[in-house]
């Protein structure tokens, strides 16, 4: 009996606690709240002209909220995955081997030169503000392909890329494709240049100029000059959405 006196009181303690939270906002637009309790959710309907309170388990909650419709709408080719996380989009995409023209510059940017070059396969992958990018030597992607530097400047070690002054959207389903075309669009200067080739490892815009400059133009990126990046396609997505 004591025992349930005990517990009685707590129940009561809880519900005062979560009445006294639920009061605090009285603004007519918000019709329901839901409140966060030890173990539980409590549940404020706003609707009627006196508060209603119902307590809610974490099945329930997440039944209630799994059947409100969410769909992706069309996405752009070669999206190989979409998602949303943090009430942002991210998507990942594998962009094939293709011959890709740039543009490089000095750290003044006064000097410039396009060039037209083979870039081996990408992974490209948008999330909220953030963009990153790696190279892929599997003719067929798969959640194992293991990730390689991108052969470009301006990609950080951890493959991030750094836009400078180039504007950009947050990614999305609508606009990721606008965003691969600027960043090809921009100039490529002197910043992170190192550790991206095998055959240049102190700047690969020389292996750029020089897949570019030859006199029988290069098919395809030679492969064994990437270097790896140590992780696969499926562990660097799970590090990115589970460290945000």
């Amino acid at each position: 009996m004591e025992q349930c006196q005990e517990i009685s009181k707590q129940a009561l303690n809880t519900s005062d606690i979560a009445r006294s939270l639920a009061n605090r906002t009285d603004n007519p637009n918000i019709q329901a709240q839901l409140l966060f309790m030890e173990g539980q959710y409590l549940f404020v309907d706003n609707q009627t002209d006196r508060k209603t309170y119902k307590f809610l388990s974490p099945s329930s909650v997440k039944e209630a909220f799994s059947n409100l419709p969410l769909s992706s709408g069309f996405l752009p080719a070669n999206t190989i995955q979409w998602g949303m996380r943090d009430a942002c989009e991210y998507l990942v995409q594998y962009i094939p081997p293709h011959q890709q023209a740039l543009t490089l510059s000095n750290a003044g940017g006064d000097r410039l030169v396009t060039i037209t070059i083979p870039i081996p396969g990408m992974l490209f992958m948008g999330w909220g503000l953030k963009y990153w990018l790696w190279s892929v030597k599997d003719k067929q992607l798969t959640p194992e392909s293991q990730l390689f530097h991108a052969p470009l400047p301006n990609v950080m070690e951890t493959g991030a890329i750094c836009f400078g002054t180039t504007p950009f959207s947050p990614c999305s389903a609508s606009n990721i494709v606008k965003t691969w075309d600027g960043f090809w669009h921009s100039p490529f200067n002197d910043h992170v240049v190192q550790s991206k080739s095998n055959k240049f490892p102190k700047d690969v815009r020389s292996q750029l100029l020089q897949l570019h400059g030859k006199e029988k133009k290069a098919r395809t990126y030679p492969l064994s000059d990437l270097i790896s990046f140590k992780q696969n396609v499926s562990s660097v997505i799970k590090s990115i959405i589970e460290a945000r």
